[in-house]
């Protein structure tokens, strides 16, 4: 069986990366752009991992994982969050390094 992955990110490019990458290993996929979209995806569809961004306009990654948290049952946490580079010219870390990880 497939497992299920939500991708929320506010960036389109970073979701359709996402989604192709997760897509080939044979995940079924889901996009939010926000916070909000996600807790609604969210309430149609389980998901087994949520990949968030941590900054966004609507919500933090951090405020839509308390708010996931406290409505479904994940038993794992795995916060992955490597600060944005000021200058993208010195950086060797993607911009999409800042994510966190939620897996039931």
């Amino acid at each position: 069986m497939k497992k299920t992955i939500l991708v929320v990110d506010d960036e389109l490019n970073i979701r359709r990366v996402l989604e192709r990458a997760f897509l080939k290993e044979g995940y079924h996929v889901h996009l939010a752009e926000g916070g909000h979209q996600a807790l609604r995806i969210l309430e149609e569809v389980p998901a087994d991992v949520v990949l968030t961004d941590v900054v966004m306009p609507d919500m933090s990654g951090l405020e839509l994982l308390k708010q996931i948290r406290a409505k479904h049952t994940f038993p794992r946490l795995i916060i992955k969050a490597v600060p944005r580079p000021s200058s993208l010219s010195t950086s060797i870390v993607p911009p999409w390094a800042s994510m966190i990880l939620l897996t039931r």
